[in-house]
């Protein structure tokens, strides 16, 4: 039930776990079988857990150089006139995604999310997502981390993730919105630096950033922006720092209200900390 991404979370969302079809592609031969346009696969899988493992329903530990999911999904019919965006957490390793057939993106890394916009390949009614994805674990150009080489595992070496094994989801935003967050404390100063990346129609507006603690506001400002950045500095009234005896972190509410009559609200976190090295 919780949003997976807490330092950029949006109240209204889409959670896409759960039951989805699944076939595996030894020969990588899913592309000449025409299957980003398959009305259905081999067999189910339950998302986000990897092929490997038992909860995924599946429990096959073995090398896995190619899969395939497919689901259907409907778009609520309150998100009319937004965009419509989706976040996977991660897909180990190579990713490629289909919507109604059509391509609408890709991604290279199995550690790192990414967010596609699918807006424009959405059809009223019923919609089909597919995603393939490719793992060659023992590659030397490919990153593996811990996933062992060999069939079983040994050593610091655990059994390996194949495909899709962190939430995966969607969500509506405006068509200018915050897409990404840059939060930098300085507690020597008490004040904390606020970077958002601001994506779709370009525009300018106001970014207001408000931060409170124990639902009492301690720093509230509206500045300007212009174009893909919006910036602020909060000084914090009475700042307080987080250590391990007293984990004290801020609620951040941000709101970009965008000329041209957008409006995209998230809420975050962040705690103030620093480090120092010094010589004995």
């Amino acid at each position: 039930p919780e949003y997976p991404r807490p330092q950029l979370v949006r109240s209204s969302w889409l959670n896409l776990n759960g039951m989805w079809g699944f076939e595996f592609d030894p020969a990588l031969s899913g592309m000449g079988r025409w299957l980003p346009q398959a009305e259905r696969l081999e067999h189910e899988i339950v998302v986000p857990f990897c092929p490997e493992s038992p909860l995924s329903g599946i429990a096959n530990p073995d090398f896995h150089p190619g899969v395939w999911y497919r689901r259907d999904l409907r778009i609520p019919t309150d998100w009319a006139g937004q965009r419509v965006l989706l976040p996977l957490g991660a897909v180990d390793h190579d990713a490629f995604v289909w919507v109604n057939g059509h391509e609408a993106g890709c991604h290279q890394g199995g550690f790192t999310p990414f967010t596609l916009d699918i807006t424009d390949l959405l059809v009223r009614g019923t919609n089909v997502l597919t995603i393939h994805a490719r793992d060659d674990t023992r590659s030397p150009l490919q990153a593996g981390g811990k996933q062992c080489p060999d069939y079983y595992s040994r050593g610091c070496h655990y059994t390996r993730t194949t495909g899709i094994w962190q939430t995966v989801w969607l969500e509506p935003v405006p068509q200018t919105y915050i897409s990404d967050l840059r939060i930098t404390p300085d507690l020597d100063n008490g004040q904390v630096a606020i970077e958002a990346e601001v994506l779709g129609r370009a525009s300018r507006g106001t970014f207001r950033a408000r931060a409170t603690l124990q639902d009492e506001t301690v720093a509230d400002v509206t500045p300007r922006f212009v174009g893909q950045r919006a910036f602020v500095m909060l000084k914090l009234k009475d700042a307080q720092p987080w250590g391990p005896t007293h984990p004290t972190l801020y609620d951040l509410n941000l709101t970009l209200d965008a000329a041209n009559g957008s409006r995209d609200a998230v809420t975050s976190y962040f705690g103030l900390r620093s480090l120092a090295l010094t010589e004995s």
